[in-house]
């Protein structure tokens, strides 16, 4: 599909992130089980075309080591059970990065990319 349509940006929100390593592995297996299929790595693809908002409670770190922190989204469904009743609650899990950088993009860069908002004006 991303080869076809090689603009198409996908955002995965109310799924968490625990598919991702599975995800992740099936794609790496059916690159190498089909040597020129994929036009590219098949990860790669999905890395370059897909954000993912993970919830809370999945292992944010985790997410930032498979997608890299410039496609995993913050997002916050209270009242409903994945989502946090003060969502600024979750710069607590997002400063466990150490990297100031990563959690801008996370907390806002990289929705207003997705969506088209101006950068860097929260």
């Amino acid at each position: 599909m991303f080869e076809r349509f090689p603009s198409l940006h996908v955002a995965s929100v109310e799924n968490g992130a625990e598919f991702l390593p599975l995800l992740l592995a099936g794609l790496n297996r059916a690159g190498f089980q089909q040597p020129g299929y994929f036009s590219s790595d098949p990860v790669e693809q999905f890395k370059q075309h897909v954000w993912v908002a993970p919830f809370w409670e999945d292992d944010l770190l985790e997410v930032v080591r498979h997608l890299g922190p410039d496609h995993v989204l913050f997002g916050s469904d209270y009242p409903h059970p994945e989502g946090l009743a003060e969502p600024r609650q979750y710069e607590k899990i997002t400063a466990e990065l150490n990297d100031p950088v990563a959690e801008r993009k996370i907390l806002w860069d990289n929705t207003a990319k997705l969506t088209g908002l101006p950068v860097g004006v929260a």
